[in-house]
C-alpha cells in the first residue's frame, strides 16, 4: 500500500511527533532543517559570489555565497550562531529564494520563536510559488517544503502533554501530508531522478515513517540512496536502519557522514545514539562506554547548538553515564541547570557528569 493511502487510512496522525515532548522539538526541526538543506557540504571552497549547485552536475541552480555560507554553517559544520549570522545577509541578498526563508524558519524554531518561524513558512512557500515559471522543480519541492513548515506552525500548540496531536487535530494533519505529498509528485513528475528531490523526500518519507504505525522507512531509504550530498543522505540512512534495528550498518552510515563532515557535533550524538541503541539490543556494555565518548564529543560544542537540543543531548549523556559509572547523578538536576543558560544556544560550560 502506497504511504500516502496507509497515512490516510491511519485514526492516528503523528507527522513529524515523538511520542514525548523532549523528542518533539528535535524531530521537527530535523525534519524541518533536512527539507531546506540544498547546498551543504558541497558549498566549501567556493569562491565569495559565486556559489555552485551541489546537487546537480548538468542544468545548476544558481546559489549566493551568502546562502551557502548559512546552509554550511548549519549543516555541514552544526554550527547555528554562525549560521545565523551568515543568514542575516543572504535574507537581504536573496529575498526572493525559498531556501533563504525556509532556513530562517528552521533557526527561528530551533530559537522557539513561534510566530517568526510561523512567518517564515509562509513566506517559504509563497517565495517557491514566485519561482514556478524559471524553476518549477524546485517550486513544487519547496512548497511541500513551507507546507510542512506551515503545518508544523499550526500543530504545535494543539500538542498534547505527552507530544501527541489530539484527535481533533487529525483531518488537518492529513490534509497537511496530502497536499505535501501532491507538491512533491508534481515535482517527481518533472524529474524522479533529481538529488535535490530525492533528500527532500527521503527525509519526508523518512520521519512519517518513523513516526507513523505501519509505515517502513525502507522506501525512504531507497530514496537518499539516490540523493545528494552524500553526507546528509548518510546520515538519513542511518536514522533509517537505526529506526530498523539494523545497529552495524546504522553505525557504518553514521561514519562515512562523520568522515565528510567531522566538525558537526549532531553527528556524533547520532552515534551516541546508535550505540545506546545496539548496547540494549545486545547486553555489551562496552558499546555504553563507547557511547559516552561520543557524547561528549558532541558537547564539546554545546556553545554551537541550539539550546533545547543541549539539554536532551546532556540529558541523554547523563542517563547512558549512570549506567556503568555507578555514581548516582541526578540527570534531571543537572539538566534543569543547562535549562537555566541564559540566550538561545547551548552554554559554553556544562555541569560535569
Amino acid at each position: 500500500m502506497p504511504l500516502l493511502e496507509r497515512v490516510s487510512s491511519g485514526n492516528v496522525f503523528l507527522l513529524s511527533i515523538a511520542s514525548s515532548a523532549g523528542m518533539n522539538i528535535r524531530l521537527v526541526h530535523r525534519l524541518i532543517a533536512a527539507s531546506c538543506a540544498v547546498v551543504l557540504c558541497s558549498t566549501v571552497g567556493i569562491p565569495a559570489g559565486r556559489a555552485g549547485d551541489p546537487f546537480r552536475s548538468s542544468n545548476p541552480q544558481p546559489i549566493s555565497a551568502s546562502t551557502a555560507a548559512a546552509f554550511t554553517a548549519a549543516f555541514q559544520q552544526g554550527n547555528y550562531p554562525a549560521a545565523e549570522q551568515a543568514l542575516q545577509q543572504a535574507l537581504r541578498q536573496d529575498s526572493s529564494d525559498p531556501l533563504v526563508f525556509a532556513l530562517a524558519g528552521s533557526l527561528a524554531f530551533a530559537q522557539q520563536n513561534r510566530q517568526a518561524f510561523a512567518d517564515y513558512a509562509r513566506q517559504t512557500k509563497s517565495k517557491a510559488q514566485a519561482i514556478a515559471p524559471q524553476q518549477p522543480l524546485r517550486s513544487q519541492l519547496y512548497i511541500a517544503v513551507g507546507e510542512l513548515m506551515m503545518a508544523a506552525s499550526t500543530l504545535l500548540p494543539q500538542l498534547t502533554g505527552d507530544g501527541g496531536v489530539p484527535l481533533a487535530a487529525v483531518p488537518q494533519a492529513l490534509q497537511s501530508l496530502q497536499t505535501v505529498y501532491g507538491s512533491l509528485r508534481a515535482a517527481a513528475q518533472i524529474n524522479p531522478n533529481d538529488p535535490e528531490l530525492n533528500l527532500v523526500q527521503g527525509f519526508v518519507d523518512l520521519i512519517v515513517a518513523t513516526n507513523l504505525p505501519l509505515a517502513n522507512p525502507s522506501g525512504a531509504i531507497a530514496k537518499l540512496e539516490k540523493a545528494s550530498p552524500r553526507y546528509l543522505a548518510d546520515r538519513g540512512i542511518a536514522l533509517g536502519l537505526r529506526n530498523l534495528k539494523r545497529y552495524p550498518e546504522a553505525i557504518q552510515y553514521v561514519d562515512r557522514a562523520i568522515a565528510a563532515a567531522p566538525e558537526n557535533p549532531e553527528l556524533r550524538y547520532l552515534k551516541a545514539q546508535i550505540l545506546v541503541e545496539q548496547s540494549k539490543a545486545t547486553g555489551d556494555a562496552n558499546l555504553r562506554r563507547a557511547a559516552a565518548a561520543e557524547f561528549q564529543k558532541a558537547l564539546a560544542k554545546s556553545s554551537q547548538l541550539p539550546q533545547p537540543l543541549v539539554w536532551q543531548l546532556f540529558f541523554e549523556a547523563c542517563n547512558n553515564q549512570k549506567t556503568f559509572d555507578n555514581r548516582g547523578q541526578d540527570c534531571v538536576s543537572l539538566r534543569d541547570q543547562v535549562t537555566q543558560a541564559p540566550g538561545p544556544w547551548g552554554p559554553a560550560t556544562l555541569p560535569p557528569l
